[in-house]
């Protein structure tokens, strides 16, 4: 009887020793995650505390968006949303530890999570969720080390009697994690989002999702593949409303980098309304002996941009022989960079300065960059494009001059394209470029800028089949640009320039009616570029 009373006091012993013994190690665990989350560039940890019991903890984080996401986002944000981005917020993890603190099968612990925010922001928040928990994570520690979070934003529906409303369908993460997350798996769905605004516009969203399994390299290389797939993305505006939309704006305001800095910061979405079909973005990354490769697939089927239609479009692009230790150098550079309050022409200077230091042995080990596919069906006819640029041989001292940058870079480009398409892109571009000054009297019109664009491109696609650097046959024109050692061969022949002429030289059969065009264009050019 004896030994079965000692058998039952261990067994009780143990059973109540064991959930102090996972609190400890849940404890060690949840400040590993709290300290990865510190990492990142969208949040920052204001405040800590965890207070660990002996069947459960509680573990309370404060946070606020960083500032250079709030100046990103700027004037672009609605009031509501200014009020909950502003503010700091509070994630509470209620935390049960032991063996069965999640039913039957074993786990370490299970968390589950509340959202608190400051008392504007909830105003804010229940306007759209009302009585819903805006955000719930769920996270069950596995046993034997990692573990599996949830997430999900509930589905509602807004409306003001302005005419506003907001469909909101919801969201859904699954993070399927190992220790310090050097190894996971994510599974995202949301059916996405409707939003009118009155009689001014609409914008919708359907089907979003994202998968990604991602791996940690020994280098500290994240290795791995993922996936992001919209069924429908669609953005209409009402005709007299004021619909331009700074491009490089919306890159900055939608990434961590300011890559918008190198984009025409003029660009504009000139129709009123634009939808794409079936987009999806792959990519995958790979490395092999400290180098790492990399590939990008994009694919859409129609792309509605105004009354034009394009698609389908098909890319693939890759870069090869990446030096790793570098590229994990220049990851952590731009996540310093992000969170620095800079201007564009600071950020430019600022990523120049970081390729030639810490991203320096990616350029001087030989890598190759490459479009092996980009095919694209636009109104004028099929574009297609590959290209493969990289450097051979490049030393620090050669990205310091022009001519020793060149003389190290191999490039090759090929196009094929109809010659109506690369016309119309000029007109396009002289669209953007000239408008008529209304102080010039009798100002020509517009349509005869457009007229002396065309011409001239014709006239050079002309002049270059001649000479042999590009070949055109049944409208359509196809040509091969080489750079190496210095210098471009144009259809394998070396480019030369020719003297500077006349424009009416250059012109073929249509030089007379160009050039008086041009003539009348003159005030045109000379008193309205922008």
């Amino acid at each position: 009887m004896m030994p079965l009373l000692i058998v039952l006091a261990v067994v009780v012993l143990v059973f109540a020793i064991l959930p102090y013994w996972f609190g400890i190690r849940t404890e060690k665990t949840m400040r590993s995650h709290q300290h990865l989350l510190e990492q990142n560039s969208v949040v920052e940890v204001v405040k800590y505390n965890y207070q660990r019991g002996w069947f459960d903890s509680t573990e309370t984080t404060v946070l606020r968006f960083r500032p250079n996401l709030v100046q990103k986002l700027g004037s672009n944000m609605p009031d509501n949303l200014k009020a909950i981005i502003n503010e700091p917020f509070t994630i509470t993890n209620h935390i049960k530890h032991g063996p069965f603190a999640g039913g039957v099968t074993p786990v370490k612990a299970v968390s589950t999570s509340d959202v608190a925010f400051s008392p504007r922001a909830k105003q804010s928040l229940e306007r759209f969720f009302r009585s819903q928990v805006p955000l719930t994570v769920k996270n069950r520690l596995n046993l034997f080390g990692g573990g599996v979070m949830n997430l999900q934003v509930p589905a509602f529906q807004y409306e003001e009697l302005s005419g506003i409303a907001i469909d909101w369908k919801g969201l859904d993460v699954e993070l399927d994690y190992s220790d310090n997350y050097d190894n996971y798996q994510v599974k995202s769905h949301s059916g996405g989002i409707n939003v009118k605004l009155a009689d001014k516009g609409q914008l919708a969203l359907e089907n979003l999702d994202y998968t990604a399994h991602s791996s940690q390299n020994p280098s500290g290389l994240n290795v791995g593949s993922n996936e992001f797939k919209v069924a429908k993305a669609m953005m209409a505006w009402a005709e007299g409303v004021d619909y331009n939309i700074k491009l490089n704006s919306i890159i900055n305001m939608m990434s961590d980098l300011q890559i918008g800095a190198f984009i025409n910061p003029t660009g504009t979405v000139a129709p009123n309304n634009i939808a794409v079909n079936n987009f999806s973005l792959k990519r995958s990354t790979d490395e092999n002996a400290g180098f790492a490769n990399a590939e990008a697939v994009i694919h859409f089927d129609q792309l509605h941009y105004g009354k034009d239609l394009y698609g389908p479009l098909d890319v693939k692009a890759s870069a090869e022989h990446l030096h790793a230790d570098a590229l994990v150098k220049l990851n952590d550079g731009f996540f310093r960079l992000s969170n620095t309050k800079l201007d564009e022409a600071q950020y430019r200077e600022a990523l120049i300065k970081l390729a030639k230091t810490e991203g320096l042995p990616v350029f001087t080990n030989n890598p190759v960059f490459k479009i092996s596919q980009f095919d694209l069906k636009m109104p004028d006819g099929q574009l297609k494009f590959t290209a493969e640029f990289g450097f051979n041989g490049l030393q620090a001292a050669d990205m310091e001059t022009f001519n020793s940058l060149m003389a190290k870079t191999e490039a090759k480009v090929h196009v094929n394209a109809p010659q109506v398409l690369l016309e119309n892109l000029a007109v396009a571009q002289a669209d953007s470029i000239f408008s008529v000054d209304p102080d010039v009297e009798n100002p020509p019109s517009m349509e005869e800028v457009r007229d002396t664009a065309r011409m001239l491109v014709r006239s050079t696609i002309n002049n270059m089949a001649s000479a042999g650097y590009l070949t055109q046959q049944n409208g359509i024109v196809d040509s091969e640009m080489v750079v190496k050692n210095n210098e471009l061969l144009l259809n394998g022949k070396r480019f030369e320039t020719a003297p500077q002429q006349n424009i009416d030289d250059l012109m073929d059969e249509g030089a007379v009616a160009a050039s008086e065009v041009q003539a009348a264009s003159a005030p045109v050019v000379a008193s309205a570029v922008k």
